[in-house]
């Protein structure tokens, strides 16, 4: 017999593990919302005059993210089920802070 033969297979986390993990996750990703969003809102001025938008123009711009949150609050769940909530959350994260990188 090897010792690989003797040796436990690893346990599962326990689940209060689990969740406090999960909760700290959540944490992280709502702060680097809040400062995605900060980052933009301080941008507003200057990309509304360099795209040389009026009032209208710029709310029409403003409403497509709030459209386009929308949209994918709906199949963030079919998302979830099918690839995990950590892939999600991780792809999402990614996505939100280049989107907060790029210049306007």
């Amino acid at each position: 017999m090897t010792s690989m033969d003797t040796q436990p297979m690893p346990q599962p986390a326990p689940i209060e593990k689990r969740l406090t993990d999960a909760r700290i996750s959540l944490l992280l990703l709502f702060a680097l919302l809040g400062l995605s969003f900060s980052s933009w809102a301080s941008r507003f001025p200057t990309v509304k005059a360099v795209l040389e938008l009026d009032a209208k123009e710029f709310g029409v711009v403003l409403l497509a993210g709030a459209i386009g949150s929308l949209i994918f609050a709906t199949i963030a769940g079919s998302l979830v089920q099918r690839f995990g909530g950590r892939a999600v959350l991780t792809v999402s994260a990614f996505g939100i802070a280049l989107a907060s990188s790029s210049k306007a």
